[in-house]
């Protein structure tokens, strides 16, 4: 099992369909293991999002960034990814295990109820938020603090909401092992450099 990237590049439909989508993947992979690529395209049918999943890897494999599936272990399975992460309304992790043997499975939460829940169902780490406001989500943050309490409750956790390069060193401080981001990654106008600011921040 490959080491659990620092930084999650979150994708959605709209990034997927652009046509730069693999300009802009081979970008944000470039900056090397540190990276982990999740391809969520949860409106796409399941044929579709197999074809996402092989191209993300193919894109990413000279730097050696990850590329993880969304929400459904049989596609995980299917297209080789390195890890998966679930809905907190979806199969548990331990159901999942059942169809993805092999990669760190995590679940994206809202709540410290939904955090329990993914833990006591066998995640691996939880991608929590959002923690800042963010355009892409109209939930308020739920802050630092917030985000420190979830951290305490075992599994490596993923701060995501309203991240950008500033709020990294703060959201390591509150314990967590690492950030996730759509828009500062996706719709920077230089994404390779942008991915490439948030890795030296994360590892130093």
């Amino acid at each position: 099992m490959r080491p659990l990237p620092r930084l999650l590049a979150v994708t959605d439909d709209r990034i997927v369909a652009a046509e730069d989508f693999p300009i802009r993947t081979a970008a944000i992979a470039a900056a090397g293991p540190t990276v982990g690529i999740v391809v969520r395209a949860p409106q796409a049918p399941s044929a579709d999002q197999l074809k996402l999943l092989l191209r993300v890897r193919a894109l990413i494999r000279p730097p050696e960034a990850a590329f993880l599936a969304h929400g459904d272990p049989a596609l995980g399975q299917a297209s080789g990814s390195h890890g998966l992460e679930l809905a907190a309304d979806g199969p548990t992790p331990s159901e999942a295990r059942l169809l993805f043997p092999i990669g760190p499975i995590g679940v994206a939460i809202r709540s410290l109820a939904e955090a329990k829940t993914a833990i006591n169902g066998g995640a691996d780490f939880l991608v929590a938020g959002p923690i800042f406001p963010s355009g892409a989500d109209s939930a308020p943050g739920h802050g630092l603090e917030w985000l420190s309490t979830v951290a305490g409750l075992g599994p490596r956790v993923f701060a995501i909401g309203g991240i950008g390069v500033e709020q990294i060193g703060p959201a390591l401080l509150a314990g967590a092992w690492g950030v996730a981001a759509t828009s500062a990654l996706w719709h920077s106008p230089d994404p390779a450099k942008a991915a490439d600011r948030f890795a030296r921040e994360l590892v130093g």
